[in-house]
């Protein structure tokens, strides 16, 4: 029987009120720990966005576990900057909306200020 991932963290993130509805709606993101692929040949690390979208576990791959966390990490970013929500303003994270995840370069044109930290 597999065993359930184990939680490495989680970020919970606020989506806004818009014109439609002046609610905030909590966006939860889970990092779970890295694990070896199954035969060897590297690590993945799942997450889920929940509150955005279809909400599913996805994850990312890395040759140690090291990489796995960081491209899971990049792949967040990339998904929660590029979504409807952040391009329309309306999600933040403690008051900015800097969501505190790290892009590769060819992203920073979706990444709020400051986006020096945030670069990988």
């Amino acid at each position: 029987m597999p065993t359930k991932p184990r939680v490495l963290g989680h970020r919970i993130l606020q989506r806004i009120g818009d014109s439609r509805s002046s609610e905030t709606q909590e966006v939860r993101v889970t990092i779970f720990c890295p694990e070896p692929l199954t035969g060897g040949g590297g690590y993945s690390c799942s997450y889920t966005i929940r509150g955005l979208g279809t909400g599913s576990r996805k994850e990312a791959r890395g040759a140690d576990a090291l990489q796995a966390l960081v491209h899971a990490m990049a792949k967040i970013g990339i998904e929660l900057y590029k979504s409807p929500e952040a391009q329309a303003g309306l999600l933040q994270w403690c008051g900015e909306r800097n969501l505190g995840f790290p892009v590769f370069e060819a992203m920073t044109g979706f990444v709020p200020t400051p986006k020096e930290l945030l670069v990988l």
